[in-house]
């Protein structure tokens, strides 16, 4: 661990994360699973937006928010959650940019909760 991030931090970071895994496991019974071709593709856009994410100093953006707003609109709030959560699990883990495994597993953890 760096010396400015103490046991607070840690305890917060996977408290975000391990809100999100729950919030999934509810909300799974609410997804249409006949639509998971579409999700799919969807997810498949997500994780093409978080590659090809914009550097800045002070960290990235990301253009997987106009996917998110349109599955909301469409689909739903369930769909939404897991469709966020798979496409920045995805595209922040597999290209990992350098962030840890703890990073990416609370920004995915932010996506979802939001």
């Amino acid at each position: 661990m760096r010396p400015k991030e103490g046991f607070f931090h840690f305890t917060i970071s996977w408290l975000v994360v391990s809100l999100a895994v729950w919030q999934l496991c509810r909300l799974f019974p609410s997804l249409d699973l006949d639509q998971t071709g579409e999700l799919l593709v969807i997810i498949f856009l997500g994780v093409l937006a978080e590659l090809l994410a914009v550097s800045f100093p002070h960290g990235q953006l990301s253009g997987s928010f106009t996917l998110i707003i349109a599955t909301f609109l469409i689909y739903g709030p369930a769909a939404t959650a897991w469709v966020s959560g798979v496409a920045t699990v995805f595209g922040q883990g597999i290209a990992n940019r350098g962030n840890p495994l703890r990073t990416t597993l609370f920004n995915t953890g932010q996506y979802v909760l939001a």
